[in-house]
């Protein structure tokens, strides 16, 4: 199935309060929009965090509530596939907003990490595994932390690397074969320390 959405939030501090969302959805293997939209979050701005995705609390004063784009944006897809780029930490930052407003945490069994899927395609090399650095060598330009772009690129990489497993399904190892591959790695480098 290649349709989805792909989702990337900012936070405005560590208790994980989203500043931005973006979100890109994907019909049919296509990409057919891509939407950001600040959200006004309850605590301040931390300087590490604006140093980071650059958004201010001036950026967000005419923003929706975490509730209101919740249920404006989020609501809608809940029942949908939903692409993280890193799926823990993204997962993590909603179910903080979620709890912080009393509301509860949606099923989390349609969500997918696009990290952990590009990690699983061993006919897909990237020289790590950042956003970041997944994105340029694909050819993909973008400016990270911001939430749409995030979004997008992941949709574009996760969309990359399902094309790679179309064409050939005996790229995609099982979790387990990844860890041997992983132990076998650290084990040379260790040998050649």
């Amino acid at each position: 199935m290649n349709s989805f959405y792909a989702v990337d939030f900012e936070a405005a501090n560590n208790k994980w309060d989203i500043c931005q969302v973006g979100v890109t959805k994907v019909e049919n293997g296509i990409v057919t929009n891509t939407e950001s939209h600040y959200v006004k979050p309850p605590g301040e701005f931390w300087r590490s965090h604006t140093r980071i995705h650059g958004i201010t609390k001036n950026d967000v004063r005419n923003a929706f509530m975490f509730k209101k784009m919740y249920s404006e944006i989020l609501e809608p897809i809940k029942n949908e596939k939903i692409i993280f780029w890193d799926v823990a930490s993204d997962r993590k930052i909603l179910k903080a907003n979620m709890n912080r407003h009393g509301m509860e945490m949606i099923s989390t069994n349609k969500f997918e990490c696009a990290q952990q899927y590009a990690r699983l395609v061993s006919s897909f090399t990237p020289p790590n595994y950042k956003l970041k650095v997944v994105a340029e060598y694909l050819g993909l330009s973008f400016r990270a932390h911001d939430a749409g772009e995030d979004s997008y690129v992941t949709a574009m990489i996760y969309l990359h690397c399902m094309d790679l497993v179309n064409k050939d399904p005996s790229v995609l190892l099982t979790t387990k074969q990844l860890k041997q591959i992983q132990r076998e790695r650290d084990q040379n480098a260790s040998n050649n320390n």
